[in-house]
């Protein structure tokens, strides 16, 4: 069944409204997936805050272009799954190899992360990495820990002050 002009339109302004915020999107292949299948990703995509759209490729080209991002034009052959994110690219690229893993219909074809184009292989990589969140509890026990440090410095070096006083009061009574 073919879309109306203003389907298409309408479709393209959802696509570059999706796109221009996401700072990953990757494309897999989702020939044969259910519905069932799509819903579960969907899902899991809600909760981590990725966004997952399946449009038809000329579309997707022309939201891209009208974007300014080129070069993904490779990534969209034959049936495409788009996921994006506006924050968190490794979030994005976990999600979807762990989905693959669970459902052999996904085949990751490639991504776009901030203007530079990815192979499948690359999101792998990059779905290893560590996620936002756990990044950043690290980045506050690295802080907390800097802080301690810092404070237990301070205090030796106040007690070592308080003690050069002490000695020096002592050392200055008895001269009188």
């Amino acid at each position: 069944m073919a879309i109306t002009r203003q389907k298409k339109e309408e479709v393209v302004a959802e696509l570059k409204d999706m796109l221009q915020s996401a700072t990953s999107i990757i494309a897999a292949d989702n020939l044969g997936m259910s519905v069932e299948q799509v819903t579960k990703l969907r899902v899991k995509a809600r909760e981590v805050g990725c966004g997952v759209k399946i449009a038809k490729n000329r579309l997707i080209r022309l939201a891209l272009s009208e974007l300014g991002r080129g070069g993904f034009e490779s990534n969209l052959i034959g049936p495409t799954l788009l996921v994006t994110h506006a924050e968190d690219a490794a979030g994005s690229a976990k999600l979807l190899v762990d989905f693959a893993k669970d459902c052999d219909k996904i085949k990751i074809k490639g991504a776009m992360l901030r203007g530079d184009v990815l192979n499948a292989s690359s999101v792998e990589r990059l779905a290893k990495l560590p996620g936002r969140d756990h990044l950043r509890s690290e980045f506050v026990g690295l802080v907390n820990n800097l802080v301690g440090t810092v404070y237990f410095n301070a205090q030796n070096l106040l007690s070592e002050f308080a003690g050069l006083v002490s000695a020096q009061k002592d050392k200055l009574e008895k001269a009188a």
